[in-house]
């Protein structure tokens, strides 16, 4: 079960500014830039089992931070509309640390079976940078075609606070749709999400393996990962009463 826990507290600042390049101009650029900062006092987090694989319990962290920035573009020129949107968060522990672990699924644990963690390693599962940009485009009245894309890094396994072992590798993802309107009222749209079928996982997790895989004999890398889903295609019929 979970240790008795200390309520966290986050005070948090932020600030924007936001304009438009080309002013009554025929293809104006509007442009926003957001920064922010998030200070949170006993932060809880989530510390995975070293001895059950799925299982943890929640924990205060002392103090975490997470100082970021996110830039955007978008405009519209003829029958194209298009955006770019980059966004950045350094997300750190501020506080000394020694959370359990082991050394089967983390070669920096002690022989006590725990890891260090120092101000400024990061936190699992967030991503430092993350990018998206996309473009639509009216072949018709009726028709529109869009493609859209997004790039995220690398991140942190959870069970890794200590920033120790090789990251959870980044990916990039292509989805396209279209959508044609036969009348105000009825519409047929058309979807693939991951257009290049990309292998990729959106998380990961070290824990012990308890049990021998019939999927994978003799497994022994304590790197648990969640897969992203692969290519997927869908259509359908809008109706507008």
């Amino acid at each position: 079960s979970d240790p008795p826990l200390e309520q966290a507290v986050a005070r948090s600042a932020e600030g924007g500014v936001r304009g438009q390049i080309g002013d009554g101009t025929q293809h104006p650029l509007n442009w926003s830039a957001t920064v922010y900062k998030t200070l949170i006092k006993s932060d809880i987090i989530f510390v995975a089992s070293p001895l059950l694989r799925g299982t943890g319990f929640f924990k205060n962290a002392g103090s975490t931070s997470r100082l970021g920035m996110e830039a955007e573009l978008h405009g519209t020129v003829n029958r194209v509309t298009w955006f770019a949107n980059y966004g950045l968060v350094q997300a750190t522990f501020g506080s000394s640390l020694s959370l359990p672990s082991n050394q089967e699924i983390n070669s920096a644990a002690t022989a006590e079976g725990a890891i260090a963690v120092r101000p400024g390693d990061l936190l699992p599962g967030i991503p430092r940078h993350s990018f998206k940009t996309g473009s639509e485009i009216a072949l018709s009245r009726a028709w529109n075609v869009a493609i859209d894309t997004m790039l995220s890094s690398n991140r942190v396994f959870l069970g890794d606070e200590g920033n120790d072992q090789d990251k959870l590798a980044g990916y990039g993802l292509i989805n396209m749709r279209a959508s044609y309107l036969f009348s105000e009222q009825i519409g047929l749209f058309f979807r693939v999400n991951n257009l290049l079928d990309a292998k990729y996982a959106t998380s990961g997790v070290l824990a012990e393996i308890e049990i021998e895989l019939a999927e994978i004999p003799g497994a022994s890398d304590p790197r648990f990962i969640s897969p992203g889903p692969p290519r997927s295609a869908f259509t359908g019929v809008r109706f507008k009463f």
